[in-house]
């Protein structure tokens, strides 16, 4: 972990929060690789939960009513909660926005039964047991789908989103399975009757990457009780499953799985970069740096012109960038192209670099 951890700050992933003044205790910053890599996989999840799966979107405020909290039982970890004046709190969780709003869904898209709302949002937790990195903070993001159905649905979709959050993590974003396993819950917490983890074999140990649970009816019949609002569907209270992903634990899977001190195996699809362009000579910048700007208008790209052409490979490995785009003297139509990792390189027309580019990052 101390090898990942160097690695991170040396190559611009994640920070120590306010290390200027001698640092905070579970607090991170993430650099300009690893805004990249976690927007990718933000990006990925929002495709396939929303997107592909039907999902419906929302981005709900960090700050609730300290009554939607109270309603289901979050008075009990108050410890655990940051208090915003005398009238909010800091969210530890993002349902307190996806649940209390669903009557608005409900009306506004006109839905009935059963859909999903999803969202990609920052909680906040003050942890007294921070550890492993980025695996455990005080503020963080939480990726999670809140599906709401009749008690007949619960069961069959608890059991669908087992397999689809796994499929998620292995298909999408390329972990490894042989490093994941499921941990049912023996006892589940006090607002599901059936839960079970999703848990990767980080460098410490075992620890849980997403979370599916069974939640019956006992959100909303308790907001029913504590707001005096009906919340009923054709004459029932709903049925809630949740499938709730922590961002920086996958985040950091991800980096675990990847990193091996020389060629940063990421995913294409994930890598911060998905483009390097690297002129042989510094008098051919211009040239480059023309490719360069047509490569932004569809991918994020980076430019190196320092040093040779072996340490520019090197330092892109490193950071896992699949392509290098080597501009030379050969020929002003085409260009070297250099996957990572590889000591050769094939020419291929400017014009069809796009093309190219974009097909090998989403295989």
């Amino acid at each position: 972990m101390k090898d990942l951890i160097a690695f991170c700050k040396d190559k611009g992933f994640v920070f120590p929060g306010s290390e200027l003044y001698g640092g905070l205790k579970a607090a991170y910053d993430f650099g300009p690789l690893g805004v990249e890599l976690k927007n990718n996989i933000k990006k990925e999840w929002w495709r396939y939960f929303v997107q592909e799966h039907g999902g419906i979107g929302m981005d709900g405020g960090v700050m609730l009513c300290p009554k939607i909290l109270e309603a289901v039982g979050y008075n009990k970890f108050s410890d655990d909660m940051f208090l915003v004046g005398n009238d909010s709190i800091l969210r530890p969780g993002t349902s307190g926005s996806q649940l209390p709003n669903f009557l608005n869904f409900k009306r506004s898209m006109r839905l009935g039964l059963p859909f999903s709302i999803c969202q990609i949002g920052r909680v906040f937790r003050n942890e007294k047991n921070a550890r492993g990195f980025i695996f455990r903070m005080r503020e963080f993001e939480q990726m999670t789908l809140q599906h709401l159905c009749t008690k007949d649905q619960a069961k069959p979709a608890y059991e669908f989103y087992k397999d689809f959050a796994w499929k998620f993590l292995t298909e999408r974003l390329g972990l490894d399975s042989d490093k994941m396993r499921f941990a049912p819950h023996e006892k589940p917490p006090h607002y599901a009757v059936a839960g079970i983890d999703i848990e990767y074999n980080y460098s410490f140990g075992w620890g849980e990457i997403t979370g599916i649970h069974n939640r019956s009816d006992y959100d909303l019949t308790l907001h029913e009780e504590k707001s005096g609002q009906s919340m009923k569907v054709d004459g029932a209270i709903p049925h809630v499953v949740d499938c709730c992903s922590g961002l920086e634990r996958v985040m950091l899977a991800v980096l675990e799985q990847a990193y091996d001190g020389e060629i940063f195996n990421i995913k294409s699809s994930l890598a911060p970069y998905k483009v390097a362009v690297l002129p042989v000579k510094k008098k051919l910048s211009h040239k480059a740096k023309e490719i360069c700007s047509m490569l932004r208008q569809h991918f994020v790209v980076t430019y190196d012109e320092t040093e040779s052409m072996q340490k520019r490979y090197v330092r892109q490995d490193e950071i896992g960038t699949p392509i290098c785009v080597v501009v030379d003297f050969e020929d002003d139509k085409k260009v070297g192209l250099r996957l990572r990792g590889e000591d050769t390189q094939r020419r291929i027309a400017i014009a069809e670099l796009v093309e190219v580019i974009n097909d090998h990052c989403k295989a």
